[in-house]
């Protein structure tokens, strides 16, 4: 009965819904639940609209359930502008970077910066003296870590503030491996081909570093392990279990877009918070195309990444199953439009007017580093004048 009389009392009063509680027959109490959404997210009758918005932070946001950020009454949520983004070495960081910093830009962010380049240690573990004086904020803590580092737990959460995400990107270990081999030159740099350093002993093929850290099982090395060493079983799945309750979500490569709409939700994000345009592809650069008998070897000698890939796929996939095929598959559908449309906008041949959008145009074609570049000018410019 009293969830009869609570329907006959819901009411819409333009975007906001009033739930009108009878707690007695003299009072009521009224419970506003305020649309988190900006206008432009909503089509008619309030309702999600599912054309792409225009690339400026519209769209409908994601769920943002979490541990540290529960859902809100009626399922909206509260956009997350706290990030820890482990930039793992080519599992299409550079694009989930810019991502992120693009975001970040348009929130007035703080972020942990090298005071040049694109990382904070490796192949030392990361600690706090490794961001400048300069880049620092007043009390030494970030929103948001986005550049390579080597991982340190601990260390790691002393510069990040409270309820953030932490996040990262696995990719399938032999693609892994043939992408770091072409795009870092390890056979000029190695001076070996493939074919010599897969006949070598295990700890030896893996004490083969460009840099002391570019080679064989890549990803645990970005996670802070030592590669040449391979503990047990038992203890592998005791490391496995410690990032697994430390990282909100590991997304993986080859499902790309499906990670990208787990982030919007985590975050509570919108579509076009994530759509994005690819970042570092290898292009014109020289390219050996490893043999399946190449691929199965590389995967022998690459124990430690092979244990760890597939540990985190058995998650993803419980939390693609958990979030709804049928969701998932509408998702997906407008993330394509908004990319779409990004290109479109960005790279076709009618000249822009809207200044927002030649702003994001401009982000989303600028290079890596320049990007990097503009967004540590910013911080110290404002750092210096006391704002951050």
């Amino acid at each position: 009965m009293f969830l009869q009389a609570l329907r006959r009392r819901m009411i819409y009063i333009n975007d906001k819904r009033v739930i009108l509680l009878l707690l007695s027959s003299s009072f009521w109490i009224i419970f506003w639940q305020m649309s988190f959404a900006d206008t432009n997210d909503l089509g008619a009758g309030g309702r999600n609209a599912s054309a792409p918005s225009l690339g400026l932070g519209l769209g409908p946001r994601g769920n943002g359930s979490s541990p540290l950020m529960p859902r809100a009454v009626g399922g909206a949520c509260t956009p997350r502008h706290r990030v820890f983004f482990l930039k793992t070495h080519k599992c299409g960081s550079s694009t989930l970077q810019h991502l992120f910093l693009r975001y970040g830009k348009k929130h007035n962010l703080t972020f942990a910066l090298p005071g040049s380049s694109n990382y904070l240690g490796s192949p030392q573990p990361f600690s706090p003296g490794m961001i400048p004086p300069s880049l620092r904020t007043r009390d030494g803590r970030f929103d948001m870590f986005l550049v390579h580092t080597r991982f340190h737990q601990r260390n790691a959460e002393k510069v990040m503030r409270e309820r953030t995400a932490w996040v990262t990107m696995l990719r399938e270990p032999a693609s892994h491996f043939q992408s770091l081999w072409n795009f870092y030159g390890l056979r000029k740099h190695l001076k070996m081909n493939l074919s010599e350093l897969v006949e070598l002993p295990y700890a030896k093929a893996n004490a083969k570093r460009r840099l002391n850290k570019f080679g064989l099982n890549m990803q645990m090395f970005d996670l802070g392990f030592d590669p040449t060493q391979v503990p047990s079983e038992d203890d592998l799945r005791a490391e496995f279990d410690k990032l697994n309750r430390r990282f909100d979500l590991v997304m993986i490569l080859e499902r790309f877009h499906e990670s990208l709409v787990l982030l919007k939700h985590l975050l509570c994000w919108t579509t076009s918070d994530v759509a994005y345009l690819k970042i570092n592809a290898l292009g014109s650069r020289a390219k050996y195309n490893f043999t399946a008998e190449d691929k199965a070897r590389v995967r022998a000698l690459s124990t430690l990444d092979v244990a760890l890939y597939d540990y985190f796929s058995k998650r993803f996939d419980d939390k693609v199953r958990h979030f709804g095929k049928t969701k998932m598959q509408w998702e997906l559908e407008q993330l394509q439009k908004a990319n779409d449309f990004l290109q479109r906008k960005c790279f076709g041949i009618t000249e822009l007017k809207d200044e927002k959008v030649l702003s994001l145009c401009k982000d989303l074609r600028a290079r890596e580093k320049a990007f990097l570049n503009n967004m540590r000018r910013r911080q110290l410019r404002k750092i210096q004048k006391g704002l951050m």
